[in-house]
């Protein structure tokens, strides 16, 4: 599968390291490191940190493999990004789902968002097809439970299209549910949306928002 832009905010978040993982940590370790000894050679440098980063993912492994989360999402977020072991969006499909069924929403927003962005946005292959039908179902699994990036990329996906049908009333629904939440969508694109939106179609995505958050997510669609 081809690494793919998709939508320009959910790019420089997707598949961070989870806030203080132990491969964060590495990733700084082996930064100072190189800062100390930068008479080393660049060769050896570059082989000191793989050494590092490998042995931690090892040990996280062995964490994630025990069932504990943090190192499940490190596990899979390391194999997306290539750190400490060689790329494998296979292996960190597979992390994540695990982290999902520890019921984490954070894991069903990130495994959305990798599978989503893993095809061109104008692929219309079955594969491309069937890996955004489950993105949207992963969104909303996290959305209706109130993860705000969830709400966001839900709300971006249905008021954009791509690889789902357009429907700008639910994704304006979930943009206003989102910035509600405290993680609201760039100002460039809630314009270019309610440019495309008549006024009774906003105040109707409005007024769903609403009577969404006030069911506590029970009654959204």
């Amino acid at each position: 599968m081809n690494k793919a832009e998709h939508f320009d905010l959910n790019k420089p978040k997707l598949q961070s390291f989870p806030k203080g993982s132990m491969l964060l940590r590495a990733i700084h370790f082996v930064t100072l490191i190189l800062f100390l000894f930068g008479s080393m050679s660049v060769a050896n440098a570059q082989t000191a940190a793989e050494k590092i980063l490998a042995a931690r993912f090892a040990a996280q492994v062995n964490l994630a493999e025990e069932g504990n989360l943090d190192a499940q999402l490190d596990v899979a977020a390391a194999y997306v990004h290539g750190s400490g072991v060689e790329k494998s969006v296979k292996d960190a499909i597979y992390w994540y789902e695990a982290a999902i069924e520890q019921s984490d929403l954070s894991a069903m927003w990130r495994l959305g968002s990798l599978l989503l962005d893993s095809y061109e946005p104008d692929d219309r292959s079955p594969e491309a097809e069937a890996a955004a039908s489950q993105s949207s179902e992963l969104f909303h699994r996290a959305a209706q439970s109130g993860f705000a990036r969830a709400e966001l990329s839900l709300g971006l996906l249905y008021g954009f299209g791509g690889r789902v049908e357009v429907d700008r009333v639910r994704g304006r629904m979930w943009l206003f549910i989102a910035d509600e939440n405290g993680q609201p969508a760039p100002s460039r694109m809630i314009d270019k949306l309610d440019e495309e939106m008549s006024a009774d179609e906003r105040s109707m995505a409005e007024g769903r928002a609403r009577k969404c958050i006030d069911s506590d997510y029970e009654d959204c669609e």
